[in-house]
């Protein structure tokens, strides 16, 4: 953080904390800094890093909390027990990052999906996306069919969240279909590629595009 204190607007300094299926204390993750430092490392690491730069947004990173299911649900209520205890200690985080790896198959609870978002920033956070693309593994159609679902999900999707509060960032987890991290893991049925992206494998823009432009420059 040293090195580029001063060239870096915002820093992402605990990425996923939450995993309510490890069954550990407060649904944390059974990760390396659990396992050696215990519950208290996700307030050890926003100490160090505000001790380092004294200026720059710092934020708190979780995915997984945007649909109607059970999951969602689950994540949601531990996500906000964690942002809530964070504030109680006063530990200094500025921002709730919102990575978005949405599913294009999947409905937004959007009434409790805005209940979360205003506790979040009612608690004093500003909120962030962070790595947003749409998976449209289950999406039929062709190719003019999918970027209008994955355009429309999109924009469902940040039409909660701007009636909450402006996000001071949107990001997407790549910007071009050739390089998505999803085909690593996801397959369509009929054996085209994933388009989850706002520009195509060949750099061309899609109808995602447009919807992030739209809310950009709102």
């Amino acid at each position: 953080m040293s090195r580029y204190r001063g060239a870096i607007w915002a820093w992402d300094v605990v990425n996923e904390p939450i995993e309510p299926k490890d069954g550990l204390q407060n649904d944390y993750r059974n990760s390396i800094w659990f396992r050696l430092l215990g519950g208290e490392h996700v307030e050890l690491a926003f100490a160090l890093a505000r001790n380092v730069d004294r200026t720059t947004p710092l934020s708190l990173n979780e995915y997984g909390f945007e649909y109607t299911t059970a999951e969602s649900r689950r994540r949601r209520q531990s996500i906000l027990a964690l942002l809530r205890r964070l504030r109680e200690r006063k530990v200094p985080v500025d921002c709730f990052g919102m990575q978005s790896h949405l599913n294009c198959h999947q409905v937004f609870d959007r009434a409790e999906l805005a209940a979360f978002l205003r506790e979040v920033v009612g608690l004093g956070y500003r909120l962030l996306i962070t790595e947003l693309d749409v998976n449209d593994v289950q999406i039929p159609g062709g190719e003019v069919e999918r970027d209008q679902a994955v355009a429309q999900h999109v924009e469902n999707y940040l039409d909660i969240v701007f009636s909450v509060a402006k996000p001071i960032s949107i990001s997407t987890w790549g910007l071009s279909d050739r390089a998505t991290w999803l085909r690593i893991y996801y397959k369509r049925s009929d054996g085209t590629l994933l388009r989850p992206l706002p520009l195509d494998r060949n750099l061309n823009r899609k109808k995602m595009w447009a919807v992030l432009a739209r809310y950009l420059s709102g």
